[in-house]
């Protein structure tokens, strides 16, 4: 497959060529959303449950300790940094060697709500960021997570063209496993 010099920018639409008539339309399509010049808000939206409380769960959620890094698997102790923090917000910037963001942390205990802006990142533009809703349900909560991405460079285009198709999956997988480690404990 290749990509010509003027699809790379952003005023020039994307042209593609596939070798030896191999059609890969998830390819092609993921290509061509990643080239696109708009930008796009890539969004999913997902709910797990875990036998914590809601308290439980919210905790996990805003706990900035020094363990953060070892319980969420897209965090690493590198790019994991505190900048301030208060009863209930935090700004942070987590990630890893592939992409990072700095962030504002909101939250209401009572409401069962936790948002996430995005300030700054490699990959994300201002726009970005997660929702969280924390509802209690039989043997424990239900977590709504909602994702929204503004990509800004061309790897955060790439990415986020794979959100609407796997975004749910991938990311449901990952916070089960973390809430599964938390109510072992």
């Amino acid at each position: 497959m290749a990509i010509t010099a003027a699809s790379l920018r952003r005023d020039t639409p994307a042209v593609f060529s596939l070798s030896a008539g191999k059609d890969d339309g998830l390819r092609r399509w993921i290509l061509r959303r990643a080239m696109k010049g708009t930008r796009t808000m890539p969004t999913t939206r997902f709910t797990v449950h875990t036998t914590l409380s809601p308290s439980e769960a919210m905790t996990l959620i805003t706990d900035f300790g020094p363990d953060r890094a070892t319980r969420w698997p897209n965090i690493d102790d590198a790019h994991f940094t505190v900048h301030d923090q208060g009863p209930e917000w935090a700004e942070v910037t987590e990630g890893n060697a592939m992409g990072w963001e700095r962030e504002r942390y909101s939250w209401d205990a009572t409401a069962g709500t936790v948002a996430i802006d995005t300030l700054n990142s490699n990959l994300w533009a201002p726009g970005s960021g997660w929702r969280y809703e924390l509802t209690p349900a039989a043997g424990g909560t239900d977590v709504q997570v909602t994702l929204t991405r503004v990509p800004m460079t061309f790897r955060g285009r790439l990415i986020g063209a794979l959100i609407p198709v796997l975004g749910s999956w991938t990311l449901g997988k990952q916070f089960r496993s973390v809430f599964r480690k938390a109510e072992s404990r």
